[in-house]
């Protein structure tokens, strides 16, 4: 992460050729191919050179497989508890499904051909048992696959993602589909955490773990299907010509029984 922060959230060479390399169909989970972090806590460590850290857990073979933490690194990061735009918590999802607002579009993940290949998949270290991280047929923006992260009764869960390079200064703006779906019953965040990896690091907007979602999209998280654009100065501030190459999105405030969801993202594209 930029400053050292996030581990290899997500923008990375994805799955290649419909679910290869990393992606077995539906329940496929694609290989981890750098993960790093530092603290317990899911905190993100920097590591310049994409080597492990202690901060994410690999995700690889079947989806319910254990999480195995790389090395610890040297680059501390902000606690977890970083303070968020506070927000009702999410209702029912209802379908919500319009016309991407980016102008000269260029998807960089789609699920279903674009992306996919050997890219970075990964969660925050110490989430085990409180959140997955999946290539789902369950449901999509576009087509058959999407990503979806679901989390349950813990404070601060993160994950990453890979997706096609593109240059940083190519496109001034990221833009991302969600779909934020509380399980029977219980409620879920209506904000998120996001920033990219650009070169070798994490960008760390304001010396934190990203920007918030909830800023450009009041309504992105709250159930249905929604596009949440965002500037790439924003997150990364004077974009330069190094590679984005993964998304990271951190979730805070489900520290209780009464929060379990699972995020859907897809159709991940940079335009103006």
């Amino acid at each position: 992460m930029v400053q050292g922060r996030i581990c290899s959230f997500v923008v990375g060479a994805l799955l290649s050729s419909a679910v290869a390399a990393g992606c077995s169909g539906a329940d496929g989970v694609a290989d981890v191919q750098d993960p790093m972090t530092d603290e317990s806590s899911g905190g993100i460590g920097g590591d310049p050179g994409g080597q492990g850290g202690a901060g994410q857990s690999n995700i690889g073979g079947k989806t319910d497989a254990a999480f195995t933490p790389g090395p610890d690194t040297s680059v501390k990061q902000p606690d977890a508890g970083t303070g968020m735009t506070p927000d009702a918590q999410v209702a029912d999802a209802k379908p919500v499904v319009g016309a991407s607002t980016l102008i000269d579009e260029k998807i960089v993940w789609n699920g279903d051909g674009v992306g996919n290949g050997g890219g970075a998949q990964w969660m925050g270290r110490g989430q085990e048992g409180k959140t997955t991280l999946k290539y789902s047929d369950v449901q999509s923006f576009s087509s058959k696959h999407a990503v979806a992260f679901t989390l349950s009764n813990i404070g601060y869960g993160e994950f990453g993602w890979g997706i096609s390079g593109m240059p940083a200064n190519k496109y001034k703006k990221i833009g991302f589909w969600a779909n934020m779906v509380p399980d029977a019953g219980k409620s879920a965040p209506g904000n998120a955490l996001f920033t990219l990896r650009v070169g070798g690091g994490y960008a760390a907007p304001g010396g934190g773990r990203g920007v918030e979602t909830i800023k450009y999209n009041r309504t992105g998280l709250k159930g249905g299907w929604q596009q949440i654009v965002i500037p790439v100065a924003d997150i990364v501030g004077s974009p330069s010509g190094a590679n984005v190459t993964e998304i990271l999105i951190g979730i805070t405030g489900c520290g209780s029984a009464a929060c379990s969801f699972t995020l859907y993202i897809d159709d991940i594209a940079f335009g103006n």
